[in-house]
């Protein structure tokens, strides 16, 4: 059947529930890390003032796709965003606010390597509107961070880190753990280390090994030794979680750790399902355009990547996301959350299921309503007194039969803008005492009476749902009714 209006409503807006935030990517970095699998690139000249025009242009584009927006979160991520100038960073976030209403609160995250930064650049960023750091430190110390293929000391990242809680009122920097040789003693202090120089927020995330990276190509020829076994990663998330929770920090998230208010909004955007514009080379996003949630791709290349902003649009690919791929994204992104997802919020998402009883191979008769109706009559006008007739359609059809004819009608008469009806269907519990074919003799009404119903099965059903489209604000008034669409018969 037809996704009601009000639920066709909730869709339209759901972004809401999650907000709308502009991710922008900066995909250069000093020296590409070998665990990482980020859109990252090495480049010995950048020219910024040619990023920054891109940028500004691909604002515009999202800003006359998404008019009137209350923007919650800009996040610039990389690569290494604390190589842009802050200039840059400045110019592009005057744009943003000419380009949507902000919220009173904007949240703007720059992410920050040490080895990257300076006193006059983080208070350069500062003064052009950024909120937030988010610093990759990864290890506390220098050999891990040789390990790691950081070029940062320790005594460098200190330092930046004092910058920028000297610069910044929130700050957050990440830790990777489950490195080779790490034992869980080992974890524990330099954790301990972090807690004690932490402001609100921490990223801690446990090393995996990527293909298509320098670790992976080493792992995979036996040269990635002393990496932890399964039971001892397991012990120190278990470590984590009890020391972060005992500071305060307790997890919001899988790998991210805050004190109360300072969660990342902008993260909080993608884990709770919410619209993202996402600019820059490889960025992806989920924007809601006429009712309907799409997903969105850019370019991965750098130098394409600008090329295809001089055409117009940077996008490799946009594609509408059918109701059963957006609660199965809305499903893998809020189970990340300690808080969970909402049930009805995902069933809204999937469309309102169609279910069926058992495994849908009950068989019934089935019948038009105004060759009832009209069979009804002709007994009261021409049966014998006190004679009883069956009034059956001759149409018997398995449940599921019925169901995915019905679904099929609705697929041509009212498409959906991908999938099909037949995508809500779902099989419950059949109810005990159901029989499995109950079916009709209607011999005698069609000897005696000479009736015959007027339609097929499959006529009537496409009568049917053309009615229920052409009245829509009759069935609308009925579904706001306290226990219509519930299941009946299953409280004892």
């Amino acid at each position: 059947m037809p996704l009601p209006s009000w639920s066709r409503a909730v869709l339209a807006e759901d972004w809401q529930q999650g907000g709308f935030g502009l991710y922008i990517h900066w995909p250069f970095c000093e020296a590409k890390c070998p665990y990482c699998d980020f859109n990252s690139h090495v480049r010995r000249e950048i020219d910024q003032s040619r990023w920054l025009r891109a940028y500004l242009s691909e604002i515009d584009r999202y800003a006359a796709l998404l008019p009137g927006r209350v923007l919650n979160t800009v996040f610039f991520g990389g690569g290494t965003p604390s190589l842009m100038d802050p200039e840059v960073v400045g110019a592009t976030l005057e744009r943003v606010r000419q380009a949507w209403p902000v919220a009173n609160d904007l949240e703007v995250t720059l992410e920050a390597n040490p080895g990257s930064v300076e006193a006059g650049r983080f208070r350069g960023y500062a003064g052009a509107g950024v909120s937030r750091v988010s610093m990759g430190i990864q290890a506390l110390n220098d050999t891990d961070l040789r390990r790691l293929g950081r070029i940062h000391s320790l005594a460098e990242a200190t330092q930046a880190f004092d910058i920028a809680r000297e610069t910044f009122d929130r700050v957050s920097f990440d830790l990777i753990y489950a490195r080779q040789d790490q034992s869980l003693r080992d974890w524990q202090a330099e954790l301990g280390e972090a807690l004690a120089m932490a402001v609100d927020h921490l990223s801690l995330y446990q090393l995996t090994i990527e293909q298509g990276t320098a670790f992976g190509d080493r792992y995979a020829k036996g040269g990635l030794r002393g990496l932890p076994e399964d039971d001892l990663s397991a012990d120190m998330y278990d470590a984590t979680q009890e020391m972060c929770e005992a500071a305060g920090m307790g997890a919001y998230e899988i790998s991210n750790h805050a004190r109360p208010g300072a969660e990342s909004r902008h993260n909080l955007i993608y884990w709770r399902y919410g619209d993202y514009a996402g600019i820059g080379p490889g960025a992806h996003g989920r924007i809601t355009l006429d009712g309907q949630r799409r997903a969105t791709e850019a370019w991965a290349n750098p130098e394409k990547w600008l090329e295809a902003v001089g055409r117009g649009c940077a996008e490799k690919a946009q594609a509408a996301i059918s109701p059963t791929d957006q609660a199965d994204e809305y499903l893998m992104m809020g189970l990340r959350l300690r808080s969970g997802i909402d049930l009805d919020r995902h069933a809204a998402l999937a469309g309102k299921p169609l279910p069926i009883y058992g495994d849908g191979s009950n068989v019934r008769d089935w019948l038009y309503v105004e060759d009832h109706a009209d069979a009804l009559l002709l007994a009261v006008e021409k049966g014998t007194v006190g004679r009883s007739y069956n009034i059956g359609g001759e149409n018997e059809r398995s449940n599921l039969e019925l169901v995915k004819t019905l679904c099929a009608i609705l697929d041509r008469m009212r498409p959906r803008d991908a999938g099909s009806y037949a995508d809500q269907i779902t099989f419950v519990t059949d109810r005990p005492g159901h029989d499995a074919r109950y079916a009709i003799d209607p011999a005698r009404i069609r000897e005696e009476l000479g009736w015959r119903p007027s339609v097929t099965v499959e006529e009537g059903l496409e009568k049917t749902v053309a009615w229920y489209l052409d009245n829509e604000p009759w069935w609308r008034a009925l579904q706001d009714r306290q226990g219509v669409g519930e299941r009946l018969g299953v409280k004892a």
